[in-house]
């Protein structure tokens, strides 16, 4: 006896003791040695022991339609609808900006104290599709960059990869063109 009443206790000959877990099901716990519906507080979190099912007011899901589409917050999953601002308890908590730690989530856009300062402008930055300084203009729509690279469409000649949209510059020496 392990003194645990949420444990079946067994004596197995070959090997000695056994605390297996009592079997109380997906959607109930064991409380001192009964089965209990897993609670449901309804503070719109989706606290440990909660999920889609048990609890839909605190945690998003849909079990529905496409299989691809489905997911349940509180299964222990991270699925593709879920992240860890939406699903803090299947996929993390969310990134915290002054941990001093860039996390996944963070740039220097959000967080200037995990990631350092962002550029003062996209100058050297006109064809990375990324708004380096953080006023909300993109690249070329950044008057930061008077002059914007061009790149070669379909058919038009290159000499590199980069000389391209595409990025798919091919053919023989001297005779290249861009391809789509």
């Amino acid at each position: 006896d392990d003194g645990d009443a949420c444990t079946d206790d067994i004596c197995v000959l070959a090997s000695g003791c056994a605390n297996d877990p009592v079997d109380c099901g997906s959607e109930q716990m064991c409380v001192d040695g009964n089965c209990i519906p897993i609670p449901c507080d309804g503070d719109g979190i989706c606290d440990a022991g909660e999920d889609c099912v048990s609890c839909p007011s605190d945690c998003d899901g849909k079990q529905n339609g496409s299989p691809s589409a489905r997911f349940c917050c509180g299964n222990t999953l991270c699925e593709s609808a879920e992240d860890n601002s939406t699903c803090a308890v299947d996929c993390g908590p969310p990134p915290f900006c002054g941990n001093d730690s860039c996390d996944p989530g963070e740039d220097p856009c959000s967080c200037a104290t995990d990631c350092g300062n962002p550029p003062g402008n996209e100058i050297g930055l006109c064809a990375d599709n990324v708004d380096n300084d953080c006023d909300e203009l993109v690249d070329c729509l950044d008057l930061d960059c008077p002059v914007c690279p061009v790149c070669g469409q379909a058919d038009d000649t290159c000499t590199l990869d980069t000389d391209c949209c595409s990025n798919k510059c091919r053919g023989p020496e001297g005779g290249q063109r861009c391809k789509s």
